[in-house]
């Protein structure tokens, strides 16, 4: 049995391409993976921000680094990303009144 579960799901991924469909009410969104974005140069970011300290307040919060605060130069030069594959992940479906219901509340804060 599990092993047609197995080959179902390789083939709905396969069917996907890489782009989420809707299918049967739900939104299926394939997940391969996720991009991971570390710094590269902790020496020369700690430098610069020494130089830029209007962008502490912005960068740094009590959890951890906000790196989508920095200006792209600054992502570019210290930081890198990587993708990150994982081969036995699964597709995830979304029933498509929940989006709905997400979009239209986050509609009524705007």
């Amino acid at each position: 049995m599990n092993v047609l579960v197995r080959a179902l799901e390789a083939e709905a991924v396969r069917r996907l391409d890489g782009k989420s469909k809707e299918v049967d009410g739900f939104v299926v969104y394939p997940k391969k993976g996720y991009t991971k974005e570390e710094c590269v140069d902790p020496d020369g970011f700690l430098d610069w921000l020494s130089q830029h300290p209007e962008q502490v307040g912005r960068v740094l919060n009590p959890n951890q680094v906000k790196k989508g605060s920095l200006p792209a130069a600054v992502r570019s030069t210290f930081f890198e990303k990587t993708e990150v594959v994982k081969p036995d992940a699964k597709p995830q479906a979304v029933p498509v009144e929940v989006l709905e219901q997400n979009r239209q509340r986050k509609a009524a804060q705007a």
